[in-house]
């Protein structure tokens, strides 16, 4: 016999079918960044990252020698030393360490080979130690087309508050900064500030915000406060 089609419920399956497939590549996608959001909720900063994977040159530790005294200190183990021409980015609280990739081009498919292999130095910024303002950008989440390491690599960057620290290191140099200010911003507001004056020899971190949205900007602005060698 005849069974005319339930057009309504036909339409609620696909609906239900098309929700849960979205949920699913979501997860597939932004896991690893909710992972991060939630294993640092649970245990907060000082618990020890998993170790970040880097290209190039495995950096190892080493007792410095310091002239002046000539007596060797064992640098701090949670701040790696980079070799020369490297530069690294780290950020304890979030448990970041990164190679700074600068593109080899003003390019965006540039910009956007330089985060599979790291953070990006956005083109036209100033080097640590050059004054003015230096932009370094990063992942929070997985693109589908991504196929770097460092997807979540500013997954946590959102956690970071006024008077927090991070650290640039460029050969035998470690340049520390101090968080001045965070802001929540839409990109047009972010290229509008971007574009004003910077305060001393600053670097602004950013990423996209929420995790899996690019509706918003974390922007982090830190000023130096500190140049040493290591």
């Amino acid at each position: 016999m005849y069974q005319p089609i339930n057009i309504k419920k036909e339409l609620l399956f696909f609906i239900g079918l098309f929700i849960a497939l979205s949920l699913v590549l979501f997860w597939i996608l932004n896991g690893g960044a909710y992972f991060n959001r939630l294993t640092y909720a649970i245990f907060g900063p000082e618990v020890p990252a998993d170790p970040i994977p880097a290209e190039g040159s495995i950096i190892e530790l080493a007792p410095v020698e310091h002239p002046a005294t000539n007596t060797p200190e064992r640098t701090n183990p949670a701040i790696p030393i980079p070799n020369a021409g490297e530069r690294t980015l780290v950020i304890p609280k979030i448990h970041v360490t990164a190679p700074i990739i600068a593109p080899l081009k003003d390019t965006m498919p540039e910009i956007l080979a330089t985060l599979e292999k790291g953070v990006g130095l956005y083109p036209g910024s100033n080097l640590p130690g050059q004054g003015g303002r230096g932009v370094i950008l990063g992942h929070s989440s997985r693109a589908s087309w991504y196929r770097g390491n460092y997807a979540y690599i500013f997954s946590l960057l959102s956690k970071l508050e006024v008077g927090d620290e991070f650290y640039i290191m460029e050969g035998r140099t470690r340049y520390t900064y101090r968080v001045f200010e965070k802001k929540f911003l839409t990109p047009s507001d972010t290229n509008a500030l971007l574009a004003g004056q910077s305060r001393g020899s600053e670097i602004d971190l950013i990423t996209c915000y929420p995790v899996g949205s690019a509706s918003k900007r974390t922007l982090i602005r830190g000023e130096v406060i500190r140049t040493e060698p290591i």
